[in-house]
């Protein structure tokens, strides 16, 4: 792991699965793509501090029929001296598309096998369909979605490992709530 100060220009951008957060970490020894789980709970803006990164790496997709190429850096943390929240002046490098994290999970853990059986398929087969919730009605879906978390305090610190999708999730159930994300704490605070 290394660590290296520079800013984070993070953007929010929209796709398939809603709205998703990228970034541009601009360093003294270059500048890398970051489309890590952790800056999911930022607003748009940029963010000057120290940034431990684990790898850094080359990546290629598909996007607007061409080839993206781009060399991303993993974050493990970081500790932010400065904010400046909004939109981040737009350089090139902001400018392209991005495909969405959560179609690059779906691309990677796609199946080699068969695809999966239709409901009429699976009750030719006599095969059990599985039941829409094993949730018992009382059940309160903020308990299932925060989990560990549950019950939210006046701050609350979300676990960055979960999937994207469950983090996505809950910074939009969060900010229903009316808690507002304090980058320099990585906290969210009830308003």
């Amino acid at each position: 792991m290394i660590h290296l100060s520079g800013d984070l220009l993070i953007t929010t951008r929209t796709g398939r699965f809603g709205k998703f957060n990228v970034g541009n970490l601009v360093t003294d020894i270059g500048e890398f793509s970051v489309k890590d789980s952790i800056i999911e709970e930022y607003e748009p803006g940029k963010y000057a501090g120290i940034f431990s990164v684990s790898r850094i790496y080359p990546h290629s997709y598909f996007a607007g029929g061409r080839v993206m190429v781009e060399v991303r850096a993993q974050l493990l943390a970081i500790n932010l001296n400065e904010v400046d929240v909004g939109e981040p002046e737009l350089t090139a490098s902001l400018l392209t598309s991005d495909q969405d994290p959560l179609d690059e999970s779906a691309q990677t853990a796609r199946p080699t096998l068969a695809p999966p059986l239709s409901a009429k398929e699976n009750v030719d087969r006599n095969v059990p369909l599985p039941e829409d919730s094993d949730m018992p009605n009382d059940v309160d879906p903020d308990v299932v979605l925060f989990g560990e978390c549950w019950p939210l305090g006046s701050a609350v610190k979300l676990d960055a490992s979960v999937d994207r999708g469950t983090l996505r999730s809950q910074v939009t159930r969060l900010k229903a709530l009316g808690y507002q994300y304090q980058p320099v704490g990585q906290v969210w605070h009830k308003k």
